[in-house]
């Protein structure tokens, strides 16, 4: 099983509030989560099962204030030099938060598509971007396609490995109404051992 978990935090995003008038949130968005079921094989990577949409937003404007759910795949390829996964997530919105009564319900993909080349001393290159695409939004404004490089080290905290990733990209579609065309990133992602470690499908 593989366990995907986002949990984004924005520092200084931009929120319109008119024309060429925007405030600037900070806080948590909402969470998304996946849980994939995977045969363990040698060079393929290959799971499907369901992701989730969890509204852990602290302020409006930096989430949809619902929960939803629905389907997510991951297909990729990987060896000791190189590793490519396509990941695409659909989400459904069913149920608001509570406190957000009119909010439309949730209709969105979210596609990651990534290439790790591996370096010595656990450094990486690379590109690993997400496209979006928002059924509810209105025409022009749908999709989000960036593309862009990374350079990544993973470093060991005690026996707890941590991939650290900084990362530039710059987005060919994009929003017509207040779209972003370029962003630069920073993540942390610790490395869990798999809980169940003898495979349910497949060989090792």
């Amino acid at each position: 099983m593989i366990l995907r978990p986002t949990i984004p935090v924005r520092i200084g995003a931009p929120v319109p509030k008119g024309f060429n008038d925007f405030d600037h949130e900070t806080g948590l968005s909402d969470m998304l989560l996946a849980f994939l079921f995977a045969p363990s094989l040698d060079h393929w990577i290959l799971g499907a099962g369901p992701g989730f949409l969890l509204p852990t937003s602290t302020e409006d404007a930096l989430g949809r204030r619902q929960w939803g759910a629905g389907p997510a795949v991951v297909v990729g390829y990987k060896t000791k030099k190189f590793s490519a996964i396509v990941f695409p997530n659909y989400i459904w919105g069913f149920a608001d938060r509570g406190d957000q009564n009119e909010t439309p319900d949730a209709s969105f993909l979210t596609l990651q598509y990534a290439f790790n080349w591996n370096l010595p001393n656990a450094w990486q290159i690379g590109i690993n971007n997400t496209a979006s695409y928002d059924h509810q939004a209105s025409s022009g404004n749908q999709w989000n396609v960036p593309i862009g490089p990374f350079v990544s080290k993973t470093v060991r905290f005690g026996r707890m490995p941590v991939k650290f990733q900084l990362a530039a990209e710059y987005s060919v579609v994009s929003q017509d109404d207040f779209g972003q065309r370029g962003q630069v990133k920073f993540s942390a992602t610790p490395v869990i051992p798999g809980l169940i470690q003898d495979p349910i499908f497949g060989s090792r």
